[in-house]
């Protein structure tokens, strides 16, 4: 009990509104950094690319096992806005940026690194465009990048074919392109979303090979900035965007067909990522007023979202870049103003329904159980009797409880009671130890023997 409060001194998680988890760790990076942008590489190193707010240079920084390697990609002017980072096959960093001449002028610029030098271009050197560029690389390792024409108030998209850039406009209907984010599927068709300024709408642009479809998703109010786009395992489109004034929407299409729902409060400088179910998890930023802002972090986990608040207090989450890694392991790179600093976070818990795992409790490892194993109860999330399933190497007394995220016990399902060694199971159906039904929300269960103790998290919804 005393590692389980030790545990929970700093955590509160409730379903809907949750505060700081110590399942989380923070670092700083170094000085404050806008427009951050976060990769990991094919060994799991972190690689970041931002503007340095202090001289305005385009900055690329990666993680060595020990430290942060800081580096000026481009200097000489304001660089950087805008900045994308995105990982060719062999490791090597591909960044597009605007660069910022003044006067309602600016230029679409172009990084590489070879492996031992940075190259530069510009793309597009028409009076105004650059911002809000997005890049990704397709098969053949060449760059492909959406951007707005400030000028033409135009979408427009660069790509190159291994000698030469193209360039063409993708959609000119009103003010676009604003808040664009891009992606290629398997076949390198771009799919690009981005905020039609005029009418407030999100609006999705498909490339098929030979010609591109243009659609509104979402006109409902005043949506579709601060856009963030993937694609799942089945090429199914996944947008995570901002209602105004203050409300966070995910939509995702499958076929023809998209579903649109508002998540939480918050929505600003939206990223997101998929774990390795598919499933959607988004860090964004809720502006409370000028100089209080709330950093936040959403999860779906395949039945419900898990909402957790990071980071509170100041000028916090301006600028945010999420990647999942393949232990389903979120990193994220966020600007805190307040403190005038580029932070990391990572969290090495994961609230997730692994579609088929452990359905039939039969089908679990029933090997003999070299140390104590907990397992993950199922189903998860419940409503509103789950199964918890545990391992002992050697007969004993064992107990079993449930714990709510303040400490408090719930329900003691197993108390001093001798088992043999081998699997053993227990149910809960929701109920404290007054027969009381629980509330909707996270609970923790803990299993204690002589010699282990070992804590896992389940989510009850109503």
């Amino acid at each position: 009990m005393k590692s389980l409060v030790v545990l929970l001194a700093c955590l509160s998680f409730m379903f809907l509104s949750t505060p700081l988890l110590a399942d989380w760790e923070f670092s700083t990076i170094g000085s404050a950094g806008g427009y951050p942008n976060l990769a990991l590489d094919s060994q799991g190193q972190k690689h970041i690319a931002y503007q340095n707010d202090a001289n305005e240079n385009l900055m690329y920084g990666y993680w060595d096992g020990n430290d942060w390697q800081i580096e000026i990609v481009d200097s000489g002017g304001v660089m950087g806005r805008s900045a994308d980072l995105v990982l060719d096959e062999n490791d090597h960093p591909h960044i597009a940026y605007y660069e910022d001449l003044g006067d309602f002028a600016g230029h679409l610029k172009y990084a590489r690194f070879d492996g031992s030098t940075w190259h530069l271009e510009t793309v597009d050197s028409s009076v105004d465009c650059g911002q809000d560029c997005a890049i990704d690389i397709d098969s053949l390792g060449y760059p492909h990048i959406s951007y707005v024409d400030n000028q033409e108030v135009d979408l427009r998209y660069a790509r190159f074919d291994g000698t030469s850039w193209h360039l063409e406009t993708v959609d000119s209907e009103f003010y676009v392109g604003l808040y664009g984010d891009m992606v290629l599927d398997s076949e390198d068709h771009a799919h690009i979303c981005h905020r039609n300024n005029t009418t407030g709408d999100l609006r999705y642009a498909e490339w098929d090979g030979s010609m591109w479809h243009l659609e509104t998703v979402d006109s409902e109010g005043s949506v579709g900035a601060f856009t963030s786009i993937l694609l799942d395992s089945e090429e199914n489109v996944h947008i995570s965007y901002y209602d105004w004034p203050d409300n966070l929407k995910y939509a995702k299409k499958t076929g023809d067909e998209w579903a649109i729902e508002t998540i939480d409060t918050g929505g600003r400088y939206t990223s997101m990522a998929l774990d390795s179910n598919g499933y959607p998890c988004i860090s964004h930023g809720y502006y409370i007023s000028w100089n209080s802002h709330t950093f936040k972090y959403a999860q779906w986990n395949g039945e419900a979202w898990i909402l957790e608040t990071l980071e509170s207090g100041g000028v916090t989450g301006t600028g945010t870049a999420l990647v999942i890694d393949e232990d389903d392991t979120p990193h994220i790179v966020y600007k805190n103003g307040s403190q005038g600093i580029l932070k990391y976070a990572f969290n090495t818990f994961v609230v997730s329904v692994e579609p088929g795992d452990f359905d039939d409790p039969d089908e679990m490892v029933n090997a003999p159980a070299s140390r104590v194993q907990l397992w993950q109860n199922t189903p998860n999330p419940f409503n509103p009797v789950t199964t918890i399933q545990f391992d002992l190497p050697q007969a004993g007394s064992v107990n079993l409880s449930v714990f709510d995220v303040t400490g408090k016990v719930v329900r003691r399902l197993i108390s001093g009671q001798s088992f043999e060694h081998g699997t053993h199971q227990v149910s809960w159906d929701g109920n404290d130890d007054s027969g009381i039904a629980a509330a909707a929300g996270v609970y923790l269960y803990q299993i204690e023997t002589h010699d282990s103790l070992e804590t896992k998290r389940m989510v009850l919804v109503k």
